[in-house]
């Protein structure tokens, strides 16, 4: 017998997601934005699974309390850098009532990322809409994630927090079942595993549901920082630089990230990253394993912002190979 409490890491203040369950039952189409990675985008791999777990609890949502409007914002491969360049556009512009955060998995414990993934929580919880936001955390075969350097945070902002990767551990390795009725594969649950995790979330759903409310929320301090929150993003602007082309950016500000594609494909190689003149570093835009996919690289940081130059040009080795910009944040 699976008893689903066992994913239920935190209930946090409920006072958003009760006043967002309640509009649904007196008929008001509610929006609930997921954002995420591969188990959260759609269907990438029909050997793997052709439905997952955003149109099933969607469908659930709505047959339960009420309309709903369901925004699916996963990315194959993305991890919360990744999230906080793409949540203004794919997430917050739609206003939702709810948002669900996925990046367990590709994540890993670093306090750059971990400044990112603050400046990601206080980004939604500050935004107009005043969504309630769950952290949800899957789990590789390995039962490997980042929930442990996430759980401080979620704990700090009082969120309700849903721990796959906690349940599937105390099932498995008490035999209730394998890892093999949850996933194929390292990772990615089949239908029958996105049907769980549905399972999941319905059962925190629905105690949130029938608890007393709480009676308001405020978003705290932060907890380490707020110096993502604000993030200026510049996206989709596909620069391809060339031996003969460079790119060029002068900048107000004490961050500064880069989101460039990896590529399988040999014509794909180094740039050269410069401030003021003066090399950074390099990255590679060459993956064996990649496909296309978006990547980050925190490039500059400091302590105050200033103004600085950045310049982006292939490395000489590489001259006669591309490196692909989708675009740039900074703060």
């Amino acid at each position: 017998m699976i008893n689903y409490s066992d994913a239920i890491i935190s209930y946090g203040n409920n006072y958003r997601l009760k006043k967002a369950i309640s509009s649904s039952k007196n008929g008001k189409r509610v929006t609930i934005g997921f954002i995420g990675a591969s188990v959260t985008a759609e269907p990438f791999d029909p050997s793997l699974f052709t439905r997952n777990y955003v149109s099933m609890f969607c469908e659930d949502f709505n047959k339960k309390y009420g309309p709903v409007k369901c925004i699916n914002a996963g990315l194959c491969g993305s991890s919360s850098i990744i999230g906080l360049y793409r949540i203004q556009k794919e997430i917050i512009s739609f206003e939702p009532d709810i948002v669900f955060i996925d990046f367990g998995i590709n994540d890993y414990a670093n306090p750059d990322l971990m400044e990112c993934y603050e400046g990601l929580l206080r980004k939604l919880l500050n935004c107009s809409g005043q969504p309630a936001v769950i952290p949800i955390y899957m789990s590789l075969q390995s039962f490997v994630n980042s929930q442990a350097q996430k759980i401080p945070y979620g704990k700090h902002y009082d969120l309700t927090m849903i721990s796959i990767r906690d349940i599937l551990k105390k099932n498995i390795d008490s035999g209730i079942f394998k890892w093999s009725d949850y996933s194929t594969d390292y990772g990615h649950p089949h239908n029958n595993g996105q049907r769980f995790i549905t399972d999941c979330i319905n059962y925190c759903f629905e105690n949130v549901d029938h608890a007393p409310s709480d009676q308001g929320y405020t978003v705290p301090i932060p907890l380490k920082t707020s110096v993502y929150e604000n993030i200026n993003v510049t996206s989709g602007i596909d620069v391809t630089i060339t031996e003969n082309d460079v790119f060029e950016k002068e900048l107000v500000c004490c961050r500064f990230i880069l989101f460039y594609y990896l590529n399988n494909q040999l014509k794909y190689g180094a740039a050269e990253i410069l401030i003021d003149g003066k090399t950074l570093c390099t990255l590679q835009s060459y993956n064996s394993t990649a496909w296309g996919n978006l990547e980050s690289a925190i490039i500059f940081k400091s302590e105050k912002p200033q103004k600085h130059k950045f310049t982006i040009k292939m490395l000489a080795c590489d001259k006669n190979k591309i490196f692909a910009i989708d675009g740039f944040g900074y703060c």
